[in-house]
């Protein structure tokens, strides 16, 4: 029969005709678990998204026709149909498990600097290149990594961007090459300076908390430094602390820092206190400027 023939051919004629027997035939249940075969990882071995929402899509399609008796009118061999049916639903259920990555593959993290802001790429999917572009730029390669991708045996690329300290609100646009060496994007993430600065401060609070303050014996006094969290003060509203306190019940007063970007450390800010020799460790708790408190941390000298 011409199907079966149509089974034997080499792969790119294979899924051409099974593509033109499915528009010819939309009934028939048995070209859709094929054309699934032929996006799947069992074909192809290493996947890209793309094959994995065409494999998606072929699953859908041969269990809506199976539901419409597509297959059973065409498929005598009752046990072949259950073992369709079966290896169907399993990889479907699999492939639903990441619809999230499928539908969302790329997203980007901030970190700030003194000369401004990285932009970390994060990508479902092994990519050969990976481009970036403002709302008033051109697309740019992020370059090559210098390493080998274990997954596709390819130059990785870089991950990571660069943007100045200045840099106006922007839109920016991720696009990248996978597997196959489609171009897929552009996907767009809204930039806003104080926000990223915001909570990119707070990510690397919330990773230092053991280095929130510390404890110097100086020419006879116990001071107790807050150093690091006046870098980080654009993320913090207050400031409570408790000597020899469990409870927090003082409040740091310092220099707020409304700008984007991390903040500076000059002549009027206050980096220490001097408190009693007797003091033993110190809590202190955070509110952040989005009104959510830290847990309270404690130090010891």
């Amino acid at each position: 029969p011409a199907y079966v023939r149509l089974l034997l051919l080499p792969p790119a004629q294979r899924l051409a005709g099974l593509e033109q027997y499915a528009q010819a035939h939309p009934e028939f249940a048995p070209v859709y678990y094929h054309l699934s075969l032929e996006y799947s990882a069992l074909r192809l071995g290493t996947q890209s998204l793309a094959d994995m929402r065409a494999e998606r899509e072929q699953l859908q399609a041969f269990l809506a026709a199976d539901e419409a008796g597509g297959l059973l009118r065409h498929l005598i061999d009752q046990s072949l149909a259950r073992q369709w049916r079966e290896d169907a639903a399993a990889r479907l259920a699999a492939l639903e498990a990441r619809q999230p990555l499928l539908d969302n593959p790329v997203s980007v993290s901030w970190m700030v600097n003194n000369a401004g802001y990285t932009g970390t790429i994060t990508i479902a999917e092994p990519a050969r290149e990976v481009l970036w572009s403002t709302r008033d730029s051109e697309p740019t390669s992020t370059g090559e990594s210098g390493r080998t991708d274990p997954r596709t045996g390819q130059p990785a690329p870089k991950l990571f961007f660069s943007l100045p300290r200045n840099q106006r609100d922007t839109t920016v646009e991720i696009s990248y090459r996978d597997v196959r060496g489609e171009l897929r994007g552009p996907f767009t993430f809204p930039f806003e300076g104080k926000r990223e600065s915001a909570d990119a401060n707070r990510r690397i609070l919330e990773s230092t908390a053991n280095s929130w303050v510390s404890f110097r014996d100086y020419d006879g006094q116990r001071l107790l430094y807050f150093s690091h969290l006046m870098t980080y003060r654009g993320s913090i509203k207050t400031i409570r602390y408790g000597l020899n306190s469990e409870v927090p019940n003082k409040s740091y007063r310092f220099p707020p820092w409304r700008k984007a970007g991390l903040a500076p450390i000059d002549a009027n800010t206050p980096l220490y206190i001097k408190v009693p020799k007797s003091t033993r460790y110190v809590t202190v708790q955070l509110t952040y400027k989005d009104g959510e408190q830290s847990a309270v941390q404690r130090f010891d000298r």
